[in-house]
């Protein structure tokens, strides 16, 4: 019942076998953010240099829901990079390297330069 549900607080995550049904805290449904978008969010805020921490989580917090699925794959191998590239190439120090999308590099270097 609901008040069953209700007594139960803020549980991350319940699971109801009886009717199959899973039940999730306030903080997950509001969450905008698909299991894969919170995984690159999260490699984007972990990085090796502050400076692409700083610059890429960031640009991540206000991109990444907005994203298309060709969008994500291509941003996703930007973050496969090492961080002093990645750094380069967003502040304009060296030109983008031809593997990596140009329009999330574009994206990405507005976001630095805005920032």
């Amino acid at each position: 019942s609901m008040n069953n549900l209700l007594r139960l607080g803020t549980a991350s995550r319940i699971s109801l076998v009886s009717n199959g049904l899973r039940f999730y805290s306030v903080h997950e449904q509001l969450s905008s953010l698909d299991k894969h978008r919170r995984k690159l969010l999260y490699q984007s805020k972990q990085r090796g240099m502050k400076e692409t921490c700083i610059l890429i989580g960031g640009f991540a917090e206000k991109h990444l829901s907005t994203l298309s699925e060709e969008q994500l794959k291509n941003y996703e191998k930007v973050l496969d990079e090492i961080d002093p590239s990645i750094y380069e190439w967003i502040t304009d120090t060296k030109p983008i390297p031809d593997h990596l999308d140009k329009e999330i590099m574009t994206m990405m270097k507005e976001y630095a330069n805005n920032n």
